[in-house]
């Protein structure tokens, strides 16, 4: 599965507007839920686990991707992007927990394999 970016506004980006803030939480919630979905058996069960865990309204996942509103409520908007801020550092922890386990077991520091997870695990730059 390819990465998404996590567009950001700023100097030559386009202005900050109800779609733009939509766009951002529709992305961050299908990323939340397509992770959530890999681990449950099946989407609604996921969407529900997502919801549960980040205390997002019911529903709201349901209407980011399949009936986005033309706004979203600065507290949902809010409560979406420290869920993915969490799911991130979760993911880099998991990461990085990987890498130490492989070198524990002495795998080749050149090994490609160990490569992409260090990649994977470094924060992006800006």
């Amino acid at each position: 599965m390819g990465r998404k970016s996590f567009d950001r506004c700023g100097k030559d980006r386009e202005p900050m507007t109800s779609a733009v803030f939509v766009k951002r939480a529709r992305t961050w919630a299908e990323w939340l839920e397509d992770r959530e979905a890999e681990r449950a058996s099946s989407r609604p069960m996921a969407r529900d686990a997502v919801e549960r865990r980040h205390r997002l309204p019911s529903g709201i996942l349901y209407s980011l991707r399949y009936r986005p509103p033309k706004r979203i409520a600065a507290d949902v908007y809010e409560a979406l992007r420290a869920a993915l801020i969490a799911a991130c550092e979760r993911e880099q922890e998991r990461l990085e927990h990987q890498i130490a386990v492989a070198r524990a077991a002495g795998m080749d520091v050149d090994h490609p394999a160990l490569r992409a997870a260090e990649a994977a695990a470094r924060p992006p730059e800006d």
